[in-house]
C-alpha cells in the first residue's frame, strides 16, 4: 500500500506545483488564473504530454475539485446578491 500512497502524494505535488506556477504566468500577462490551471491540466493530462495517465486518479481528483469548489462557493453564498440577480438567474435557469 505505501508504494500507491507514495505515488499518489508525489502526482498531487506535481499538479498543485504546476498549476500554481500556471496561474502565476497567467496573472503576470493579465489573464484569469483559471485559464493557467486548464492550460495547466490539458498539458499534463493523459491527452497532453502523458504526465499522468491513471484516468482513475484523474477522475478522484477532479470530483474531490468539485467539492472544494462548491465549498468556495458556499461560502462566498449571498442571499442580498440572489435577491439582486434573483429574476435574471431564473430566467436563464429556466432556459
Amino acid at each position: 500500500m505505501l508504494p500507491d500512497v507514495t505515488d499518489f502524494l508525489a502526482l498531487l505535488v506535481l499538479l498543485l506545483g504546476s498549476a500554481m506556477v500556471g496561474a502565476t504566468l497567467t496573472k503576470k500577462i493579465r489573464y484569469p488564473p483559471v485559464l493557467g490551471f486548464i492550460l495547466v491540466g490539458i498539458a499534463i493530462g493523459p491527452f497532453g504530454f502523458g504526465v499522468v495517465t491513471d484516468l482513475e486518479l484523474v477522475n478522484l481528483l477532479a470530483e474531490f475539485g468539485i467539492v472544494i469548489l462548491l465549498f468556495v462557493v458556499g461560502l462566498e453564498f449571498s442571499i442580498n446578491k440572489l435577491r439582486e440577480i434573483g429574476g435574471t438567474a431564473l430566467i436563464v435557469a429556466l432556459i
